[in-house]
């Protein structure tokens, strides 16, 4: 009922944080706008929040959640895919998303567009993987998810794979913990997505590393009907 609902929002239109482009605020002015329009989520007789990111986005909802100090467990699915926010007073302190913890699962879910989600209110206590407090690990997220789509079609556009292209001369202490995984993930993998997924390391820690390593001429980035060949 819209009694229930108020318990999660507040009676404003928009959560906006400074400083906004303009790009943004003309997008966020445009969902204000739509609004009216769209089904709400619903509260079932269990006191559960249910609906879909199509209804209320992501952010959104966080917010709504972290404003009121919500407890609970924040279950999201997407085209079979399904990741679980663990939220204490509205401060999310892990997420998990199959294999992945911490801010590489949350992170994770910031992409993902549409589906459905959950919210069961209950206490949480555990131990806080994510340290970021709400509003800068969103935007961390967010900056982070566009660096790694833009690297990505530097690194490896459709239709080519990665290949060590000269081995690495030295004592392997030497490197970087992250390249040292990146260069023994490459004895295996090719694609830059398989790679990405067996690595518990952040994405866009793993992609500037990956260019990084392709601009000092370690990987080489190939056609597949080349590396076929």
């Amino acid at each position: 009922t819209t009694a229930d609902w108020g318990k999660y929002l507040r009676p404003v239109d928009e959560f906006i944080l400074k400083p906004v482009k303009e790009q943004e605020f003309l997008t966020r002015v445009g969902a204000i706008l739509t609004r009216g329009r769209v089904t709400r989520p619903v509260i079932d007789d269990q006191q559960r929040l249910l609906g879909t990111l199509t209804e209320i986005s992501l952010m959104d909802l966080l917010q709504i959640l972290r404003m009121n100090r919500r407890s609970g467990l924040l279950e999201l699915e997407m085209e079979g895919r399904r990741g679980t926010l663990f939220i204490s007073e509205g401060e999310i302190l892990d997420a998990e998303v199959g294999r992945f913890r911490g801010e590489k699962a949350f992170y994770r879910t910031l992409a993902w567009e549409g589906g459905k989600f959950e919210f069961r209110p209950q206490p949480v206590s555990m131990r806080q993987l994510i340290k970021r407090p709400g509003e800068n690990l969103i935007l961390e997220g967010l900056r982070q998810l566009d660096e790694v789509n833009k690297l990505r079609g530097a690194i490896a556009p459709p239709g080519t794979h990665l290949r060590l292209a000269r081995r690495f001369e030295g004592p392997p202490e030497r490197l970087k913990p992250v390249t040292r995984e990146i260069l023994k993930l490459l004895e295996y993998f090719t694609r830059l997505d398989d790679i990405l997924n067996q690595s518990t390391l952040l994405d866009l820690e793993l992609c500037t590393t990956i260019k990084t390593l392709i601009d000092r001429k370690i990987i080489a980035v190939v056609a597949v009907r080349e590396e076929a060949g």
